[in-house]
C-alpha cells in the first residue's frame, strides 16, 4: 500500500508538471526516451512523454531495472 501510494503520488506530480518531481528523473542511456523516476526507496517507475502525454510503462523494484529496462527495450522495437 505505501509502495502504491508512493508511486501514484509521484506519477501525479509529474504529470502536473512539478519542478521537484522531475528534478530527480533520469533518461535511460540504454533505451533512448524511455525516462525513470524514483518512488520511494525501493521502486522505480518507467515512463515515457510524448505529445504532452505521460505514459507508465513499467512500475518495478529498483533490483529489477535492468531486466525491466531489456523487456521495454524489446517491446519498443516489435
Amino acid at each position: 500500500a505505501d509502495a502504491a501510494d508512493g508511486v501514484l503520488t509521484l506519477v501525479a506530480s509529474l504529470a502536473a508538471g512539478k519542478p521537484n518531481a522531475w528534478s530527480y528523473v533520469k533518461n535511460l542511456t540504454k533505451a533512448r526516451g524511455i525516462l525513470s523516476a524514483r518512488a520511494g526507496i525501493h521502486h522505480r517507475v518507467l515512463f515515457t512523454v510524448k505529445e504532452k502525454t505521460l505514459e507508465v510503462l513499467e512500475v518495478i523494484h529498483r533490483k529489477d531495472l535492468e531486466q525491466a529496462v531489456n523487456r521495454v527495450i524489446r517491446a519498443t522495437r516489435e
